[in-house]
């Protein structure tokens, strides 16, 4: 027995009105995405892996990397935000967004194509747990088809924390 167009109308509005309700993120929407300090890695220079203690990186030396997971081209970022605990007066931690260039063809990788598009530093000790931010950034619309992007946290001593990396895109 086929459904009457009214019957079947009325099912699909009611699925309609269903997906109406579903919040999907659009390029207009601004969202910011976390990036647990614990889940950076050290490369050639970390002198100190550090360790991780209750989602905190503590006693880190040198330069660590974490891939960003931003997931809609064209997007926008707007702000780079470090979270931090800083009670050093002598060293600060900084953060730095990158982007590299797909440069298909070219026989060198390390020639040209590392373009830092914002940069993030700790100021002035304290015992407590502190954000720093900053909305000057260059190349701000996401480009995955040209583009891979990581952010870059250093350590230029054992005594600096870091909680996570925060950035707002839109």
């Amino acid at each position: 027995m086929g459904l009457s167009y009214r019957s079947a109308f009325f099912k699909a509005a009611v699925v309609l009105g269903a997906l109406a309700s579903v919040v999907i993120p659009t390029i207009a929407s601004a969202a910011t995405i976390q990036i647990p300090a614990i889940t950076f890695v050290g490369r050639s220079g970390a002198t100190s892996v550090g360790d991780a203690t209750n989602g905190v990186l503590t006693n880190a030396n040198g330069t660590f990397y974490a891939m960003l997971p931003f997931s809609t081209d064209g997007a926008v970022v707007k702000r780079l935000t470090i979270v931090y605990r800083d009670n050093d007066t002598d060293f600060n931690v900084t953060g730095k967004l990158f982007r590299r260039r797909i440069n298909l063809g070219a026989t060198n990788p390390f020639v040209g194509g590392l373009q830092q598009m914002a940069s993030v530093t700790s100021a002035a000790a304290s015992a407590g747990i502190q954000k720093t931010s900053t909305t000057t950034i260059k190349h701000a619309t996401l480009d995955f088809a040209n583009n891979f992007y990581y952010v870059e946290i250093v350590f230029p001593a054992a005594t600096l924390e870091l909680l996570g990396v925060e950035i707002e895109i839109q």
